[in-house]
C-alpha cells in the first residue's frame, strides 16, 4: 500500500480505539474523549456523532475530519466484551470513507497524516476493516475519482487484502481487483482488470501538436507486483523485488485535428522486472492501423505522396518483439532498446531493425553517449512535393551510431538507394542507383549528412526535355557528398566524378546534337535560403561531339545557380576555360582554348574574355551576355585585326584547311557573333575585312586583296547576299590586273557553294571575265565559261615569256572550262583575232637543223620568221588527266617569201600544264621542251 493508504488505515485503527472505551464510559464519555484527542493533533473542527454505544460494538456517524478532508457516512467497530480488555477487536466496518483531496489546504492534509501516523500499537489486536464505498476524490489536473471495496486482514503476519478499485476520471473508467499478503512487510500483490477512454479532447504527443477528436481506447492488466516493505519505500525499492505484469491495449476509431486519418490499433504487451531491473517487451502481433491519411498529414511529418494519388492510406505497423529494459546504475539507470519494427502505407513498406544502450542520470539525463544499432529498409514509397517526385523501389541502410547528452543524434553506415522515374522539373531519370557509406547527424531542427569517399552513382535514362536525352547509363564516383541543413533550409555540396558519358543536346528546330566521352569532375553547392543560391563546379572535364567533329577537353568553370545577384548584393561570379579540337580526320581548325569570366545578376549574365590558339598565335577578344528568364543570349567574338607575314605567322595557324595558303602577308580583321533565341534555335554572323593581302594558293597569286566578306550564317556557312572583293593582281599562268569578283556563298548542309555573279580582270591590256557561275564542293564537276576581250598577243607571249616568239594583234573569244576531281579540262575553247597583225620567230640555232629537214619545212621556217596574218585563231583543249593541246590556225603572208604569196599554217602544239605554268611563275622561258607537235601548210 501507499503511504498514504497506511496513515488512513492508522487513523481508522486510533478512532477505533478511542470509541471502544464507550463500552465503559458510553456516549457522552466517548464523544468527550475523541474530541480531546483530535483537539491536540490541530483538528478541532472534527465533526462526528456517537450514536450506539453497546457491549457488542459501537456506532459513529457523520464523521468529518480536516474540513471535509476525511469522512465517513458510517463507523462501526465490532468486538467482545471479554476480549476487548485483552486488546482485541473483532473488525472495523467503515461505510462511505471519502477522502476528498480538492479539500487539502493550510496543511490540514499533513496535520491528518501526522496524527494517523502515531496511531495503533502492539498492545491493540484489529482482525479486519471492510470498507464499502469508500471512495478517493482527486484534485486538479486528475479530475474524478478512485472507488475501493473489499477488506483488509490483519489477522496474520502482515497485512492481507482483497480490494476491488474502480477509477472515473470523466474520459477514463476502469476497474480493478488486487489480492495480496503481507503488504506492509514487502509481500506481492496479484492485480487484475482493465478500462477504456474516450480520447477526444486529448492532447497528443509528437512533431504535429495534434489533439484527438474522437476514437475510444480500451485496456486491460493482469499479473503481479511486489510492495516494497516499510514507510520510506524509495520509488527504486519497488524495482527490486518480482514485477510481471501483461495487457493489451486497443485503440478504436481514433480521429486527430490533424487531418481525416483514423487509427485503431492492437497491442500487447509485457512488462517484468526484478534486482532492481525492468523488460517491456511487445508481442508479434502488435498491430497499428491508420486509414484515409491525407497528404497534407504527410507533409506535416516532412514525407509526400505522388499528386492526384488517393487520400485513402492504410498503414500498418507490426512490431517483431520490441524490448525496452532498464536497470539502476549509481543515481540514475540504463535503459537499453531493441526490436524490429515494420510499416506499410499503402504498396510501400519500411523496416527498422534498432538496438541502443543509454546511461542516464537521476533526472534522467544523459550521462554518456548511447551507442545504437540499426538496419532500416523501405520499398515502393512514392514521392512527391514542388521540386519533384520520384518512386523509391527500394532502400537499405544500416551501421550504427549514437546518441549524445545534448541531444544530437549520430547514425553512419553502408546505404543503397534504387529509385525510378525520378522527376526533378526540369531533368527527368529513368532510375537511379546509389551504394556508399552515409553519415547522418540530427540535433532538434537541424541536420546533416556526409558521404564517404567512393560512394557512386548510376543514372539511367537521363533526359532535360527539348534540350538533353543521355539514353546510356551514366555512372558517378562521389568524393565527396556534405549536406546540412535547420528550418527547412539546406545546404548541398557534391563532388563526384563522371566518364564515358553519351547522349544527344536538343535544340530548336528539330536539331540535335550528340556527344560522346563525357566526363570530369562535377561539383554543385546548394546555399541555404529561400531563392536557392547555389553554383557548379566543373573541373578537368570533357566531351566530344561526334557529328560535328569537334573535342573539348580541360574543361574547367564555375557557374552560379538560383538567383544570384539580388538587389543591395553583389553579382556571382562566373569562371569558363577549356580547350576546343577538332577530332575529324582532315582537321577544319587548329585547337585553341577559350578562357571566360563574368557576373550573373539576377538573371542577366555577362562575360568576356579571349579565344587564343594553343600555339598562341592567334588571340581573339569575346564578349557575351545571357537572359536566363528569356534563354536568350549573345557572343561577339573579336574585333580583331590579325597580321599575317611571310615565314611568320599563317592562315594555316587558324585551320588545317588553309594550309594551302602560302606566303601570305598583310591583315585580316575578323568579327563574329552568336544568337541564342527563345526557340531553340542559334543565329551566327562574321565579318571578314582583307586589307592588302597577298597569298598564293597551288598555281594562283594574289596581291592586294582588299574588300569586306559578310556572313550570316556560320553553320552551314552563308554570305549575306553578294560580297565584292578586289584585288591589284591575280596570276592564274598569266597576270590578271585588277582583278574583282562579286559572289555569294550559299548555304549548304556539307561542303560550301559559291555563286560567282561576275568576275572580271585585265589581262595582257585586254579583259577577263566569268559571269553567272557555280562552285560547288560537293559536285563532281564543276563548269563555267572564261570570256577573253581584245588580248594582245605581243603582251600575252611576253608575260608567258614564250622563247623565240613575238607578235601583235588581239584575241578574243570564249574558253568552257570544266574543273573535276581529277583536275582541270578544257573542250572547244577558242581565241580570234580581231584583225590583222604580225607572228615573228627567232628560230636561233635550231634554224638550221629545221632547214635541213626539207623543202616545206625550210618554206615555213622562213615564212615564220616575219609572217603577217590577216587571221588568227586558237582552239584549246585539255581533258581533266591529259596534256594541253593548242591548235593554231594563221592565213597571211611574209613580204619576203614568194613575193607575199598567202600562206595558210595549220600548228598543233601540246604540252603538261602543269610544268607549263610554273615555267610562267618561275619567269622561265617556254620552249620545245614544255611544247612539241608539228605543222603544216600550204
Amino acid at each position: 500500500m501507499g503511504r498514504l493508504g497506511k496513515s488512513l488505515l492508522k487513523l481508522t485503527l486510533l478512532l477505533g480505539l478511542v470509541l471502544a472505551a464507550g463500552l465503559v464510559w458510553r456516549e457522552v464519555v466517548v464523544e468527550t474523549a475523541a474530541r480531546l484527542v483530535l483537539s491536540s493533533s490541530g483538528l478541532s473542527d472534527a465533526q462526528f456523532e456517537v450514536v450506539a454505544v453497546g457491549r457488542s460494538g459501537i456506532v459513529i456517524e457523520n464523521v468529518s475530519l480536516g474540513a471535509g478532508l476525511l469522512s465517513a457516512r458510517r463507523m462501526r467497530l465490532s468486538y467482545d466484551p471479554a476480549d476487548l480488555f485483552a486488546g482485541r477487536l473483532r473488525d472495523l466496518r467503515i461505510e462511505g470513507l471519502r477522502l476528498d483531496l480538492r479539500q487539502a489546504r493550510d496543511g490540514t492534509l499533513a496535520r491528518l497524516e501526522a496524527l494517523a501516523s502515531g496511531a495503533g500499537g502492539p498492545w491493540v489486536e484489529l482482525p479486519k476493516i471492510v470498507l464499502e464505498n469508500a471512495e478517493i476524490v482527486l484534485a486538479a489536473p486528475f479530475g474524478g475519482a478512485i472507488a475501493i471495496d473489499g477488506e483488509l486482514d490483519l489477522s496474520g503476519a502482515g497485512l492481507g487484502a482483497v480490494l476491488e478499485i474502480g477509477l472515473d476520471l470523466g474520459h477514463t473508467t476502469a476497474a480493478f481487483t488486487v489480492r495480496s499478503r503481507n503488504l506492509d512487510q514487502g509481500g506481492v500483490a496479484e492485480i487484475s482488470g482493465g478500462g477504456e477512454s474516450e480520447l477526444a479532447g486529448l492532447a497528443l504527443p509528437g512533431p504535429m501538436g495534434a489533439t484527438a477528436t474522437g476514437g475510444r481506447a480500451r485496456f486491460t492488466v493482469e499479473g503481479t507486483v511486489q510492495i516494497p516493505a516499510g514507510d520510506a519505500a524509495s520509488p527504486r525499492s519497488w524495482l527490486a523485488g518480482a514485477l510481471s505484469l501483461k495487457g493489451d491495449l486497443r485503440l478504436d476509431q481514433v480521429t486527430t485535428s490533424a487531418g481525416p486519418a483514423v487509427l485503431s490499433a492492437d497491442i500487447g504487451w509485457a512488462l517484468g522486472g526484478g534486482d532492481g531491473g525492468l523488460r517491456l517487451e511487445l508481442p508479434r502481433s502488435a498491430k497499428l492501423t491508420v486509414q484515409g491519411i491525407a497528404p497534407g498529414t504527410l507533409a506535416a511529418l516532412h514525407l509526400a505522396v505522388v499528386d492526384g494519388a488517393a487520400p485513402d492510406f492504410a498503414v500498418e505497423l507490426s512490431s517483431s518483439g520490441p524490448v525496452l529494459a532498464w536497470s539502476p546504475r549509481g543515481d540514475g539507470g540504463v535503459a537499453e532498446v531493441a526490436g524490429d519494427l515494420a510499416v506499410t502505407l499503402g504498396d510501400a513498406t519500411v523496416e527498422i531493425r534498432v538496438s541502443a544502450k543509454i546511461e542516464h542520470d537521476a533526472a534522467w539525463r544523459l550521462s554518456a553517449p548511447a551507442a545504437i544499432r540499426f538496419r532500416a529498409g523501405a520499398s515502393a514509397i512514392s514521392l512527391a512535393g514542388a521540386q519533384g517526385s520520384a518512386l523509391l523501389g527500394q532502400v537499405d541502410w544500416s551501421g550504427a551510431g549514437s546518441l549524445a547528452p545534448d541531444g544530437e543524434v549520430e547514425l553512419h553506415g553502408s546505404l543503397g538507394v534504387k529509385a525510378r522515374d525520378v522527376d526533378l522539373a526540369e531533368v527527368k531519370i529513368g532510375a537511379v542507383e546509389l551504394h556508399g557509406d552515409v553519415r547522418l547527424r540530427w540535433l532538434q531542427d537541424r541536420w546533416s549528412l556526409a558521404v564517404t569517399p567512393g560512394l557512386t552513382i548510376a543514372l539511367e535514362g537521363i533526359a532535360a526535355p527539348g534540350r538533353l536525352e543521355i539514353a546510356e547509363p551514366v555512372l558517378l564516383s562521389v568524393d565527396s557528398l556534405e549536406a546540412s541543413g535547420g528550418d527547412a533550409l539546406a545546404r548541398l555540396e557534391l563532388s563526384a566524378s563522371a566518364s564515358q558519358v553519351s547522349g544527344v543536346l536538343l535544340g530548336g528546330e528539330g536539331k540535335e546534337v550528340a556527344f560522346a566521352d563525357a566526363g570530369g569532375r562535377i561539383t554543385l553547392v546548394l546555399a541555404p535560403g529561400d531563392r536557392g543560391r547555389g553554383e557548379v563546379r566543373l573541373e578537368d572535364a570533357r566531351v566530344t561531339l561526334p557529328g560535328e567533329a569537334v573535342g573539348l577537353s580541360a574543361v574547367s568553370a564555375t557557374l552560379p545557380l538560383g538567383a544570384a545577384g539580388d538587389a543591395g548584393g553583389d553579382a556571382a561570379g562566373i569562371v569558363l576555360s577549356g580547350e576546343v579540337r577538332d577530332t575529324g580526320r582532315a582537321a577544319r581548325f587548329r585547337a585553341f582554348r577559350i578562357d571566360l569570366e563574368g557576373t550573373r545578376d539576377g538573371e542577366t549574365v555577362a562575360v568576356s574574355g579571349a579565344i587564343e590558339t594553343l600555339d598562341r598565335m592567334v588571340r581573339l577578344p569575346l564578349k557575351g551576355s545571357a537572359d536566363l528568364a528569356a534563354m536568350t543570349g549573345r557572343i561577339k567574338l573579336g574585333p580583331t585585326r590579325i597580321r599575317f607575314r611571310k615565314g611568320g605567322r599563317q592562315p594555316r595557324a587558324l585551320s588545317p584547311k588553309l594550309a594551302a595558303l602560302r606566303d601570305v602577308a598583310g591583315a585580316v580583321r575578323v568579327s563574329a557573333a552568336l544568337e541564342l533565341r527563345a526557340d531553340g534555335a542559334v543565329r551566327s554572323w562574321m565579318t571578314l575585312r582583307f586589307d592588302d593581302l597577298s597569298a598564293r594558293v597551288g598555281d594562283i597569286e594574289v596581291a592586294g586583296l582588299e574588300g569586306t566578306v559578310k556572313f550570316n550564317r556560320l553553320s552551314p556557312l552563308a554570305t549575306a547576299g553578294p560580297q565584292l572583293l578586289t584585288a591589284r593582281r591575280l596570276t592564274v599562268g598569266v597576270p590578271v590586273d585588277g582583278p574583282r569578283v562579286r559572289f555569294t556563298i550559299l548555304p549548304r548542309r556539307r561542303g560550301l557553294a559559291v555563286q560567282i555573279h561576275d568576275a572580271a580582270g585585265e589581262l595582257a591590256g585586254g579583259e577577263i571575265s566569268i559571269e553567272d557561275a557555280r562552285w560547288d564542293s560537293r559536285a563532281k564537276t564543276n563548269a563555267f565559261e572564261v570570256r577573253v576581250r581584245d588580248v594582245a598577243i605581243g603582251r600575252l607571249l611576253r608575260d608567258w615569256q614564250v622563247e623565240g616568239i613575238s607578235g601583235t594583234g588581239r584575241l578574243s573569244g570564249l574558253i568552257p572550262v570544266r574543273i573535276g576531281r581529277a583536275g582541270l579540262a578544257v573542250a572547244g575553247g577558242r581565241l580570234d583575232s580581231a584583225g590583222a597583225g604580225t607572228i615573228r620567230v627567232d628560230w636561233g640555232a635550231a634554224r638550221e637543223t629545221l632547214v635541213a629537214a626539207g623543202e616545206q619545212v625550210a618554206l615555213a621556217v622562213d615564212a615564220l620568221e616575219d609572217f603577217r596574218y590577216d587571221s588568227l585563231s586558237i582552239g584549246i583543249d585539255q581533258p581533266e588527266d591529259g596534256a594541253l593541246t593548242l591548235a593554231i590556225g594563221m592565213a597571211g603572208s611574209n613580204p619576203a617569201v614568194f613575193d607575199g604569196h598567202p600562206i595558210q599554217f595549220n600548228i598543233n602544239l601540246s604540252g603538261d600544264l602543269a610544268p607549263i605554268l610554273a615555267a610562267v611563275r618561275e619567269g622561265r622561258r617556254i620552249g620545245a621542251a614544255l611544247l612539241q607537235g608539228g605543222f603544216g601548210g600550204q
